[in-house]
């Protein structure tokens, strides 16, 4: 199963962690360990700097799964973690309809 992690506030360049675990069961288990600072360096480095996040979305798929979508984010971050999170889809369109509402405040 894959896990993605959105960050509250962003960590240097990083906004997301994606991540893999072998079952739902195992997933409370490893957002712990994420929250601890444990396993993942990227979490470790999120944990010490108290940046908090969300659990985003979770999905079926394998460590081969996972090793794409990384590399997919790496290439074109647009198309890849942004295009996938319902978190970041969900905050463009809030961020889109404030535009709107202002520019007609504007008028």
């Amino acid at each position: 199963m894959i896990y993605i992690l959105h960050f509250n506030t962003p960590y240097k360049h990083a906004t997301h962690y994606i991540g893999y675990t072998a079952s739902v069961d195992s997933l409370e288990t490893r957002i712990g360990h994420h929250l601890d600072g444990r396993g993942a360096r990227l979490m470790n480095a999120v944990a010490r700097a108290g940046i908090t996040f969300e659990l985003a979305a979770i999905f079926p798929g394998d460590r081969t799964l996972e090793r794409k979508l990384h590399k997919q984010s790496a290439a074109s971050p647009s198309r890849g973690i942004y295009s996938i999170c319902p978190l970041c889809r969900y905050l463009a369109r809030e961020k889109a309809e404030l535009s709107k509402l202002a520019g007609l405040l504007s008028m």
